[in-house]
């Protein structure tokens, strides 16, 4: 090969090395976190799920003509129906599944009780 050819390969190869490079450094890593000053930071999770909704609202604004805005305000109405629905269907399931009693929840309630039997043990002492 010619000195030339070598020096078109190169120049190829550095620049398919610095394309890679570039993807890795700029790739997107996920939103970043926020980090909250107060030492206790709560962990929420979504219930419903909103993404038909943020989808629709998305596709609205890049309608051009009326014939499009009409379709995406249907669009954004469906989107809004499914997630009360969504909604709806998570507030019947948490009222046919109630959270059973942790053991936190159990051993502080015989705490609770344990003091009343004894003072009416000390009574029943104290009567005698």
């Amino acid at each position: 090969m010619k000195f030339r050819q070598w020096l078109i390969a190169i120049g190829l190869l550095i620049l398919v090395l610095a394309a890679v490079i570039a993807s890795i450094l700029t790739r997107n890593l996920g939103a970043p976190e926020s980090f909250s000053s107060s030492e206790s930071v709560t962990d929420q999770t979504q219930l419903v799920d909103e993404h038909p909704l943020q989808t629709a609202r998305a596709m609205a604004k890049l309608a051009s003509n009326s014939d499009e805005q009409r379709v995406a305000a249907m669009a954004v109405q469906f989107a809004d129906n499914e997630v009360d629905l969504a909604f709806h269907d998570a507030l019947r399931d948490a009222a046919d599944h109630p959270p059973q009693n942790s053991l936190r929840t159990a051993d502080s309630t015989s705490t609770r009780a344990r003091p009343k039997r004894r003072s009416k043990q000390t009574k029943l002492l104290l009567m005698n």
